[in-house]
């Protein structure tokens, strides 16, 4: 039996994951080639991809793909349509592919970016539905989605100056993310896309569809708040005339800042136009966000009486999950008030039965980091010392307004002392001295 074995190793590694595509080409041109060793049934068989011939290289991927299962046409003299089989081939990676997909994939794209731009593009559509209709699936980089990410990502910043391929490229690097679970590795700030949305004079519609893709992404990724600031800012990029389409993404934002463990404030979207009319098209779930809002627990109790299936059916959600969540929105409330707040005060209000259990709440507060505070198992007390705002009105802004002042008159005084301090002669005149 043949057994070759060839590794590249960290510069390869390197290579794909952060440097650009063009600096990525160099060194594996400069190598002049690189060989994937791909043993099939037959451990006599042996392939290998080089970089050199590129009439090799396809049938090569074409036989190798073959071997795995996938149906493919017999090669012929068209360049473009040989290489469309060999990407739509591809898809049989999904489930027969181990370790090899990586160097398949790049072996794929090395082709793909010798083709003109038009042809390419239609190449990267072909490659770009296959990857998100396949089962490429898995968390972090080294899964078949990470992979696949890794592939469009060097797509996108090879293909620089071109914002049809930019877009396409932009929305399945998105997906691939939320699917793998790292959109956190990649810079999606609001900044970052609307300098997107401007540097590709993207349409209405164009931007939108890019939203609700970030917004799927994100909640995949289980970032829940940052979803709902994506579709707090879809929201507000629909027009009056947009009424028909907007009902959907407007039920779908209340329904997400509900049900995520991290949000706990919504007044902001008491205030977007496309929210306050779901009052009349859908009031039982406008009458939950006002709850969530400014509500307390007994408001909540009373509403799931009043509709019992209401949250299981409508936000595919557990009344008994988001118990915990209204709990602690209701300790926000009493902490408005007073700071300090008795275990009997907080054993009644949110209706907990022992020391023991309020503690154990307490805690998990704690850690949710919408409260912070300490607890006094001595004076059985809590102490609050700061706390996320459920609403923020004028109220809050004229208390903003004077903390800065005071910040601000702090630290001129404090500068006024530090030059004072600084100048002998200022300091001897303080003192009096001659």
């Amino acid at each position: 039996m043949i057994i070759i074995e060839l590794k590249l190793g960290p510069v390869f590694e390197f290579c794909l994951k952060t440097v650009s595509l063009q600096l990525y080409i160099l060194v594996f041109f400069g190598l002049q080639f690189l060989y994937l060793i791909l043993q099939m049934e037959d451990p006599q068989k042996i392939y290998f991809f080089a970089y050199s011939e590129e009439s090799e290289q396809i049938a090569q991927l074409h036989g190798y793909l073959e071997e795995k299962g996938a149906k493919l046409k017999p090669l012929g003299n068209d360049r473009l349509s040989n290489v469309s089989e060999v990407v739509k081939g591809s898809a049989i990676l999904a489930s027969n592919a181990g370790e090899e997909l990586e160097e398949v994939f790049n072996s794929i794209l090395s082709i793909i970016i010798g083709f003109t731009q038009e042809e390419a593009f239609q190449l990267i559509q072909e490659w770009g539905n296959i990857v998100l209709a396949g089962d490429f699936k898995g968390n972090g980089w080294q899964s078949q989605a990470g992979i696949a990410l890794i592939v469009f990502s060097n797509l996108f910043h090879f293909y620089d100056t071109d914002p049809k391929m930019k877009l396409y490229t932009f929305k399945v690097l998105l997906e691939l993310a939320g699917r793998a679970k790292v959109t956190e590795s990649i810079d999606l700030d609001q900044s970052t896309i609307d300098g997107y949305f401007k540097e590709w004079n993207l349409t209405k519609d164009e931007q939108i569809s890019v939203l609700h893709i970030l917004h799927k992404s994100l909640l995949n990724d289980g970032r829940g708040r940052d979803a709902a600031e994506v579709m707090t800012k879809l929201l507000k990029t629909y027009s009056d005339s947009d009424a028909s389409k907007i009902e959907s993404d407007a039920i779908e934002c209340v329904r997400t800042a509900i049900i995520d463990k991290k949000t706990f404030s919504f007044d902001h979207l008491l205030a977007i136009k496309a929210i306050q009319q779901l009052e009349k098209s859908k009031p039982e779930l406008y009458k939950l966000l006002k709850i969530f809002s400014h509500g307390t627990l007994p408001d909540f109790k009373e509403f799931v009486k009043s509709n019992p299936n209401f949250i299981k059916n409508e936000l595919k959600f557990d009344d008994s999950s988001l118990l915990k969540k209204v709990k602690i929105l209701t300790l926000i409330t009493l902490s408005e008030a007073n700071k300090n707040l008795s275990y009997e005060t907080l054993k009644k209000e949110l209706e907990i039965t022992t020391n023991e259990d309020l503690e154990k709440f307490l805690i998990d507060v704690l850690q949710s980091k919408a409260i912070n505070g300490k607890l006094n198992g001595v004076k059985k007390e809590f102490s609050i010392t700061a706390m996320e705002q459920r609403t923020f009105g004028r109220k809050e802004w004229e208390k903003l307004r004077g903390d800065l002042a005071n910040l601000l008159d702090n630290l001129q005084r404090t500068k006024k002392n530090l030059d004072v301090a600084a100048d002998p002669s200022q300091l001897n005149a303080l003192l009096h001295y001659r």
